[in-house]
């Protein structure tokens, strides 16, 4: 992580989510309504470790094919 950096992203694969949820201070996830196929999940979200600050529903229309939510998570203190 470089210091010029004030909020670094870390962007996938499953180990990688996993290994970082130790040092992360933010969650910004991007929830499909839907059920997918696929060898790669998101680890599970503790709520004793993890408070649900922000959440945007947005409807499937002609851009997008399904529901889906933008969901912020801060670490609890």
């Amino acid at each position: 992580v470089s210091s010029d950096d004030p909020q670094p992203f870390i962007i996938g694969g499953g180990e990688i989510y996993n290994m970082s949820m130790n040092i992360s201070d933010k969650i910004e996830l991007t929830r499909v309504h839907h059920d997918f196929e696929g060898d790669t999940i998101f680890p599970k979200i503790d709520n004793e470790n993890w408070i649900e600050s922000d959440r945007v529903l947005k409807i499937k229309d002609e851009k997008h094919k399904y529901d889906f939510s933008f969901i912020t998570y801060n670490k609890r203190k």
